[in-house]
């Protein structure tokens, strides 16, 4: 039989173990939630006892402006959420969440932003145009004053401003920025398809009324007339034409905007939009 005293110690023991034990505080999942702090941090649904970082966000990364003189300068100007680092390239580096930085490139540059904390990254890209005086011209320098502006003799291309100084050039951008088919697969229609597309302005002043056309396979087989766009503004259209839904056949798409060059634009080159599609 156990000793009296014995029995008395270990019942001693076990009250000072169970005391112990009721003051640690167990955290188990699922039983509460963790109030968020510090960047891109947010409470799970359910209360896990966690924080979740998230990516961060790009609010906002715009140069202006975006078409220079060449030798003249800029602002980036930027503001991002949630990040822990943030960089801009090329040349600038390391930056707070928001702020400015005047920029002179030599040339066209592509400025890009990438935000990162330890959940994601998110990166932003803006481009600065370079132009110089002779660029504008087709032939010898030839600028005449016309009322607060420097115009190039029948171009139509403006630039505010006197030479020497800070110029910046006016004038419309026409570009196709996007297009798409549409289908109307009934029988009745005998699988006949329109091709819509969106005319945009990146310009710094309106362009004058504009006609687009529409080339399959090198061939032009319509045409539409685009009024007066403002700078910065965008408009789907659809061409008149009808495509045939030939299947398994390929086709060469164009959409050239200002074919008639009715506008002097920034830049050129940009006008036309092609690409080949191909019914499955």
């Amino acid at each position: 039989m156990l000793d009296s005293r014995f029995i008395k110690i270990l019942f001693t023991i076990l009250v000072i173990a169970a005391l112990t034990t009721s003051c640690i505080n167990i955290n188990v999942p699922g039983t509460g939630s963790k109030t968020p702090s510090g960047s891109g941090e947010t409470a799970p649904p359910g209360g896990t006892g966690a924080t979740v970082k998230v990516p961060p966000t790009i609010e906002s990364f715009a140069a202006s402006p975006e078409n220079l003189v060449s030798g003249k300068s800029g602002t980036l100007s930027w503001s991002v959420k949630d990040a822990d680092t943030i960089m801009i390239t090329p040349d600038i580096g390391k930056v707070d969440a928001s702020g400015s930085k005047t920029v002179k490139p030599a040339n066209e540059t592509t400025y890009t932003l990438v935000a990162s904390n330890s959940a994601g990254m998110a990166a932003r890209p803006v481009t600065i145009k370079i132009y110089t005086v002779s660029s504008l011209n087709t032939g010898a320098l030839d600028l005449k004053e016309i009322g607060s502006g420097t115009q190039q003799g029948g171009s139509g291309k403006y630039i505010v401003g006197t030479l020497g100084t800070d110029l910046s050039v006016i004038a419309p951008d026409l570009q196709i920025s996007d297009f798409k088919i549409l289908c109307d697969t009934s029988i009745a229609t005998s699988f006949r398809c329109k091709l819509a597309y969106v005319l945009k302005n990146s310009g710094n002043v309106s362009s004058t009324p504009t006609v687009v056309l529409l080339k399959i396979d090198d061939v032009t087989k319509s045409s539409d007339n685009v009024s007066t766009l403002a700078s910065g503004a965008s408009v789907e259209r659809t061409f008149a034409y009808s495509l045939s839904h030939d299947f398994k056949t390929l086709h060469t798409v164009e959409i050239v905007a200002d074919a008639g060059n009715a506008n002097a634009e920034l830049d050129e080159k940009n006008n036309a939009l092609k690409t080949t599609i191909y019914f499955r």
